[in-house]
């Protein structure tokens, strides 16, 4: 299976609509960009291509369908001023460092709704292409491989949606900041994607190469994020341990789940909050 992939830099790049961020060299992917909306991808393409240049580019090829703005809207940069963050119980380290992180159609398990029928569906939806003709529930499928892996958008200098409480709440006690070289993969909703293009003004899918202010009167929202194919500690930029909830309230990390962390040799550090309420690097644990 070929891994090569052609590299991926960005300019701004002046069209009809605007402005916008965008790759200057697409993905060495052709035949994925060249498919017509709601096409189903070709199966001889899994055995050609890597599960993550297949996913770059059916991000580009998104990117070319949906990223246009309005002229005169004003800009967010949410390629450069946005992180990608997944909090998960520090229970399951070992099996994230052995063998990733992983979605409901590969571990038939979800602290979210489990339909990964409908999941499917859904995530085909957001791509405007099949990746199979019908879905098949194989943990080892590579378009279930390619299907993502769901994650929060912390924003560094911009108050949108809900603050970062109620996602560690609910899905675990410690959060893994992912480096941005993964946007290039991911996409994301301003809302939960089981509704996205509900009608609702601003909810719909987006590239991280749209230069284009979150829509307002979003605050009561989370911002989802997408990641389309692997995700594994390579693409960990730093974990984080002992987070903020409600108030003044930390939600304690165990000291011997702290040690399995620094023993991955990617940095550790205490969890804080922004002005904003999303989680950053606070002191890092030596």
């Amino acid at each position: 299976m070929s891994t090569f992939r052609r590299p991926f830099t960005l300019s701004v790049l002046s069209v009809s609509l605007g402005l916008f961020i965008g790759p200057t060299s697409f993905s060495a992917v052709p035949e994925i960009l060249s498919l017509p909306q709601d096409a189903v991808v070709p199966h001889a393409i899994y055995g050609k291509y890597s599960v993550d240049a297949i996913a770059t580019a059916l991000v580009q090829r998104l990117h070319r369908l949906v990223d246009g703005r309005t002229d005169g809207a004003p800009f967010f940069d949410f390629m450069g001023k946005t992180k990608i963050t997944i909090a998960f119980d520090s229970k399951n380290l070992n099996s994230i460092m052995t063998g990733c992180f992983k979605n409901q159609h590969q571990t038939g398990t979800s602290r979210g709704m489990l339909a990964q029928a409908t999941r499917a569906s859904v995530e085909d939806h957001l791509l405007k292409l099949r990746l199979e003709d019908s879905y098949q529930s194989s943990p080892a499928s590579i378009p279930n491989q390619i299907r993502p892996k769901y994650s929060y958008l912390s924003f560094q200098d911009f108050k949108a949606g809900m603050d970062s409480n109620t996602y560690l709440d609910r899905y675990g006690n410690t959060v893994a900041l992912i480096k941005d070289e993964v946007k290039e993969r991911s996409t994301f909703t301003p809302d939960d994607s089981l509704v996205v293009d509900d009608g609702t003004e601003g909810n719909t899918v987006r590239t991280f190469f749209l230069l284009e202010k979150p829509p307002l009167g979003n605050e009561e929202r989370y911002w989802e994020v997408q990641i389309w194919g692997t995700l594994c500690s390579q693409h960990v930029e730093a974990w984080l341990v002992n987070c903020p909830t409600s108030g003044t309230k930390k939600l304690q990390t165990p000291a011997s789940a702290i040690a399995e962390l620094k023993a991955t040799g990617i940095p550790v550090h205490q969890c804080e909050k922004n002005e904003f309420g999303f989680w950053k690097k606070g002191d890092e644990l030596k």
